[in-house]
């Protein structure tokens, strides 16, 4: 049977090519699913309106995919994370965290358009890469820098001046102790002593 590819497949060609394959394949499974056309003038003139319109999208979408890259050379993101081990992340930066940034500062994109190996789990500059539509690719830089540990510093400052705190009330309950020192040099077996 003679029919014409609609959706473009690895093992039956691109969109628009005209193809022979056995009937039953292409009545029972291919045509019910839209992947195939019947062979017909109707459906050739039909494809070539389709592919015309696709062929406008597909120029605008990459001609975006260049703004786009374009803008995204120059995009450098920084990440502040908590660190133990001299250099390694508590966590790790993944896509996700990556898309978040991005889309603070405008950029509309996928998650899956942000391709990582594996998570960011080193402090240190990486290089990340984006794939946009058409085909264009564009990477861009990642600083993870360690937290600051400030917060160790107040607290341990906190516990210091805390103690003290601590202290000083036991100090006032002490003191009226002392002066019943003297009660100390009672007889032994006194009521109070027991």
């Amino acid at each position: 049977m003679k029919v014409i590819v609609a959706i473009a497949q690895d093992n039956l060609g691109n969109r628009g090519d005209i193809i022979n394959i056995k009937d039953g394949y292409a009545r029972n499974y291919l045509i019910p699913r839209g992947i195939v056309l019947p062979f017909s003038k109707g459906n050739i003139k039909k494809l070539d309106m389709e592919k015309t319109a696709y062929n406008k999208q597909v120029k605008k979408e990459i001609l975006e995919a260049e703004n786009v890259s374009a803008a995204l050379s120059q995009v450098s993101l920084s990440f502040v994370e908590k660190t133990h081990n001299e250099n390694m992340l508590y966590g790790s930066i993944s896509e996700k965290d990556i898309h978040e940034k991005l889309t603070e500062q405008g950029f509309t994109l996928d998650k899956d358009q942000i391709v990582l190996e594996e998570h960011i789990k080193v402090i240190g500059d990486h290089t990340v890469n984006i794939k946009l539509k058409g085909g264009t690719e564009v990477s861009i830089r990642i600083s993870v820098n360690p937290e600051d540990q400030p917060e160790p510093k107040e607290a341990k400052a906190e516990e210091t001046v805390e103690p003290k705190a601590a202290v000083e009330p036991e100090a006032a309950v002490e003191q009226p102790e002392t002066p019943s020192t003297p009660v100390e040099g009672l007889e032994e077996g006194s009521p109070e002593q027991e």
